[in-house]
């Protein structure tokens, strides 16, 4: 260090010499009284400049290189973005992506950004359950079909616990009472019968509950209610096409949906498996690819839940391997789904699932909690020790540095959900989200919307928007959304050939949305 002659000489050597920045920094007081102080301002300038540059090239799309449209176009989003960060500093209640969803969701629908958003090819959707696929709208007009009952509660809110198609009242040890809904609609005003029918199929408007617990009460008692109107056999593939399409309209080519795989009735007493329900996934499938010569294609994970007996674990075992076998171009593995507190941890069921390991592929839900040190967080090891392909939330995963050191080390993927996150009260302000540190070291990450119907949410615009505006840096651009629809694909269930056919559909349609907004 003698022959450097000033401190602006030794900030250039402490960015060439990486690892001992803050080592040679340590020597500034010693060096103070040699340098002018017009000089160390410079070299301090020239540090900073040099260190932010740095962080910003690490950052999840930082070296996602733009073409001359490509560049066009960032201006444009990162004009609005701007204007939107500007809003939050001035006046943080002004600012969407910092308030509950619930309270911001209409005007972050109506921002010129989240209209760019929403045609934006997002590439695929990698998490996102069964029964919360379609817009509460959609299952609205489901119940207008003959036949279908609700039992109400007899309690004074009278609320609406189950639906279920039958010829004939249907019978029930449940404290409800079964009535016709098209009688039901007679006897009192049919739209305040749709109001709150719409708010139960949904948790808007509540953004406070007292803990998990309560939050994950009310979220089953909309998979109660809307089981029994979904598994009606005539429904199913229906519903499931349906999907399709409104993932399709929000910009997404790909799709995984996790499935509990809930077996159908009919009003005759058919007997059905599942099979039958399977089926009829992969039908809607290929009626819709059918049709959309850009979709890439939707999968299963089949997905029951995690608080059961290991005899019944190995029963669903026996299930992945008899849909492999059916249907091997449509299963993509297994997961186990429910609330990670209640239910028993991946390493209760370590012997089983290692017997299973190099037939079925694992996409394990993991660290959904706030926990540190327990059992339900102690399941990001086990996922990762037993093979998992991607981790499905992982909120608690920076609280295990070892398991994230080996996690990207095996190039796992972690499936962000930010909206889920917050309505499920594991994160409140969004801009404290875990995953902004995963997007800070351009971790592998995709963004998925989890159960977007029940949040009242956009298949994935929304979430890309909050993740776009609040989890990544404000600097962070449309290289930053590039990458993100990038890793979908990257990390999506794909054979090698599979991948490059899926790459080639995205890039021609994202493309083709750079040309049209420019125009």
């Amino acid at each position: 260090m003698g022959n450097l002659r000033s401190l602006r000489h030794l900030a250039i050597f402490c960015i060439l010499a990486n690892g001992w920045v803050f080592v040679l920094l340590s020597e500034l007081p010693t060096l103070r009284s040699f340098t002018p102080l017009a000089e160390r301002v410079r070299a301090y300038e020239t540090l900073r400049a040099n260190i932010l540059e740095k962080e910003i090239s690490a950052q999840l799309g930082g070296g996602v290189l733009l073409n001359s449209k490509e560049s066009a176009l960032n201006e444009l989003i990162m004009l609005e973005k701007r204007r939107e960060l500007e809003l939050g500093l001035t006046n943080l209640s002004q600012f969407q992506a910092a308030q509950h969803f619930f309270r911001s969701n209409e005007k972050i629908n109506k921002t010129p950004l989240f209209q760019l958003l929403r045609g934006m090819p997002k590439g695929g959707v990698l998490h996102a359950h069964d029964m919360a696929l379609c817009s509460s709208e959609y299952l609205l007009r489901l119940t207008y079909r003959e036949h279908l009952w609700v039992c109400v509660s007899r309690s004074q809110t009278k609320e609406y616990e189950r639906l279920r198609f039958s010829l004939l009242r249907p019978q029930s040890e449940q404290p409800c009472e079964w009535l016709l809904l098209s009688d039901l609609r007679g006897s009192e005003r049919g739209d305040v019968v749709d109001k709150k029918l719409l708010a139960q199929l949904t948790m808007y408007p509540q953004v406070q509950f007292d803990n998990e617990d309560a939050v994950w009460k009310h979220f089953r008692s909309i998979f109660r209610l809307v089981i029994g109107l979904l598994t009606y056999a005539p429904v199913w593939e229906e519903y499931i096409y349906r999907a399709l399409e409104e993932f399709y309209a929000d910009g997404v080519q790909y799709l995984e949906i996790r499935s509990v795989l809930p077996i159908f009735y009919d009003l005759v007493g058919g007997n059905y498996t599942i099979l039958n329900t399977t089926r009829a996934m992969r039908n809607a499938e290929l009626r819709f690819r059918a049709t959309h010569s850009d979709w890439i294609g939707s999968r299963l994970i089949y997905a029951p839940t995690r608080k059961v007996s290991d005899a019944r674990l190995v029963e669903y075992l026996g299930n992945a391997l008899l849909l492999k076998s059916h249907f091997p171009d449509y299963l993509a593995g297994f997961d186990l789904v429910g609330y990670e507190a209640e239910g028993r941890p991946l390493r209760d069921y370590a012997r089983e699932l290692l017997a299973v390991q190099d037939d079925i592929n694992f996409y394990f839900h993991a660290g959904e909690t706030n926990w540190y040190g327990s059992s339900i967080d102690e399941n990001l090891l086990d996922a990762v020790l037993l093979g998992t392909k991607r981790i499905g939330h992982g909120l608690a995963l920076l609280k295990h540095p070892e398991v994230l050191r080996l996690a990207r080390l095996r190039n796992i993927a972690i499936e962000v959900s930010p909206i889920s996150n917050q309505v499920l009260q594991y994160v409140g302000d969004l801009r404290t989200h875990p995953a902004a540190v995963l997007f800070a070291q351009n971790y592998p990450v995709v963004i998925a919307s989890d159960d977007p119907s029940f949040w009242k949410a956009t298949p994935l615009t929304h979430d890309f928007y909050v993740a776009f505006m609040v989890i990544g840096s404000q600097k962070a651009d449309l290289g930053m959304l590039k990458q993100l629809a990038s890793n979908s694909i990257t990390y999506g269930a794909f054979e090698q050939a599979q991948r490059e056919k899926a790459f080639e559909k995205w890039n021609k349609r994202w493309e083709k949305w750079i040309d049209d907004v420019l125009r």
